[in-house]
């Protein structure tokens, strides 16, 4: 144990340990607080469709997954490389190497892990609606938010079922963020995809 925890601490790893540490213990106190409140404590972020989000298969995936994604994958790949190119200090140039080795790992492990779970959240929690028979309704915004373009909500049907659908807002509208209640207005049957607009919160909260 004296052994691990001394090649876990040495300089040239602990930029490596150090996000799997923070990594696991986010995951322990955001389990506790749920536990505590018995309910998910929101975590918004401002996403954008940039070209690196589409490269990482990150557009439709929460922020905090992403982050999460890249600092395990960075911590274990950097960690490896240490231990086959035997890296035994900071200014060594298989530290180096290590570096780019860890860098290019995590963003590659990072791209195909998020479409693994892009395609997993996809087959499980998202319905494909055929017919506009949520028009209407409410739901509440499940994605980081809503774009002109695209963004997810989830919504109760009228036969009790909780499903996940596709939506967007319109030109003009604000984007809602995840935990934000919407409106069904309409559906595209082209492109298969709800017209949302967000709930008033000020007129919500005067009911």
């Amino acid at each position: 144990m004296d052994t691990l925890w001394r090649y876990l601490t040495v300089p040239q790893n602990i930029c490596y340990t150090v996000p799997i540490a923070v990594v696991f213990l986010y995951a322990i106190i955001w389990r506790i607080i749920t536990l505590i409140w018995q309910t998910d404590v929101e975590t918004k972020s401002i996403t954008h469709q940039s070209v690196i989000l589409r490269f990482l298969n990150a557009a439709g995936v929460s922020f905090k997954i992403v982050v999460i994604t890249l600092m395990i994958t960075w911590g274990f790949a950097g960690l490896i490389a240490n231990n086959l190119l035997n890296a035994e200090t900071v200014s060594s140039w298989n530290f180096g190497l290590s570096i780019i080795i860890a860098f290019i790992a995590s963003v590659i492990g990072t791209r195909f892990l998020l479409l693994t779970f892009t395609k997993l959240f996809s087959e499980t929690d998202t319905v494909d609606i055929s017919e506009p028979q949520l028009l209407g309704l409410e739901g509440i915004v499940t994605s980081d938010n809503i774009t002109q373009n695209e963004g997810t909500a989830q919504v109760k049907m009228p036969d009790g079922q909780t499903i996940i659908v596709q939506c967007r807002v319109g030109v003009g509208e604000p984007n809602p963020t995840q935990g934000d209640k919407i409106t069904f207005i309409d559906y595209d049957l082209v492109e298969r995809i709800f017209d949302i607009k967000p709930v008033d919160k000020k007129s919500e909260g005067s009911v």
